[in-house]
């Protein structure tokens, strides 16, 4: 099974999804954030990133995400800037829009949930959402909404379920979103990682402890022997201390940085 891991972003952007410049509006300060809106497309990502980017079939119109059916996403507009998706909305909401073969009534793939879940989970960061990670069918609350509930100021759509004989399968899909980004946010990924048995002794650093470096290695977004050596340890650091009470001061902060830093043991 695939795991999506917490997004890492270098200056609004992610580090993992392809980047498309497309139509941008103003700024979206972390505190006019309201949540997230899911989308749907009623076709696919090649196209639709077509009329989202410059060119002869621009429409204007954007969105900040964008994901496939396998779980390819597409970024078109950074954090921190409004993508134009909702009218009125544009202000207050970030944006993702989720092929579905042109038809709403399709429902979101597994990898279509976890997506827009990770997606959900990095947005309502304080740096730039802020907002509770939460379903919400209005525009004064916090979390992640329709485009239907903004009515006439957001466009008056349906979306994200067809405008005739909707089975809602998508909107109806938002509190699995929820359950994900919440399990991302706790352990940083989906699924949550299985439970570390406590070993038999007490674990011993793959290294020498340093911060800085360390912050670096996990900052990189990517995997390899020292990254996964060190979670490793930590890991089992903190199993270990769940039974036991001999953590030394260095151990206590080691576990204190690894939270802090990591988000995922």
């Amino acid at each position: 099974m695939k795991v999506y891991q917490k997004l890492t972003v270098k200056d609004g952007w992610v580090s993992e999804f392809t980047r498309h410049d497309g139509f941008q509006g103003g700024a979206l300060p972390t505190s006019a954030a309201m949540g997230l809106i899911s989308h749907t497309m009623v076709g696919n990502l090649p196209f639709t990133d077509t009329m989202f980017t410059p060119g002869p079939q621009g429409t204007g119109n954007s969105a900040h995400f964008g994901t496939a059916q396998d779980g390819t996403v597409i970024q078109w507009v950074p954090l921190g800037v409004a993508a134009e998706h909702a009218k009125a909305g544009n202000a207050h909401w970030y944006a993702v829009e989720n092929a579905d073969d042109g038809d709403p009534n399709n429902p979101y793939t597994d990898a279509q949930l976890s997506r827009i879940a990770q997606i959900l989970e990095l947005t309502a960061r304080p740096e730039f959402g802020g907002f509770t990670i939460q379903v919400t069918d209005s525009i004064d609350k916090q979390g992640l909404g329709t485009h239907r509930m903004g009515g006439i100021p957001f466009g008056a759509h349906s979306c994200p379920d067809a405008d005739q004989n909707p089975n809602h399968t998508r909107s109806q899909a938002r509190a699995e979103i929820v359950r994900r980004a919440n399990i991302i946010r706790q352990h940083g990924q989906y699924p949550a990682p299985e439970p570390i048995a406590v070993p038999a002794s007490k674990p011993v650093a793959p290294g020498a402890f340093g911060e800085a470096h360390l912050s670096q290695v996990f900052a990189a977004g990517t995997t390899g022997a020292e990254h996964d050596a060190w979670l490793a340890y930590f890991r089992t650091l903190k199993a270990w201390s769940t039974v036991h009470q001999d953590l030394t001061p260095h151990e206590q902060h080691v576990l204190v940085f690894a939270h802090r830093t990591l988000q995922q043991i």
